[in-house]
């Protein structure tokens, strides 16, 4: 079973960590992955993942990917 949440953003955010996502940015050692991205009509639903076996995700991953997606 994999552990995961959900984050809800704005749709021009949501595009963004898709267009990372989708070019390949190199996940390579972090501790997440982005699972489903679901765009509802005003917000979009990003999954975001866990790759450790603890289910943990580090916190300067969330940060990293953050910086990655910022306007």
């Amino acid at each position: 079973m994999q552990n995961y949440f959900i984050i809800t953003t704005c749709k021009n955010v949501a595009e963004k960590i898709e267009k990372l996502s989708k070019r390949g940015v190199s996940l390579n050692g972090r501790s997440l992955k982005i699972g489903k991205i679901c765009h509802n009509e005003g917000y979009s639903d990003v999954q975001i993942i866990s790759t450790k076996e603890s289910g943990l995700i580090e916190p300067q991953d969330i940060f990293w990917l953050g910086y990655l997606s910022a306007e």
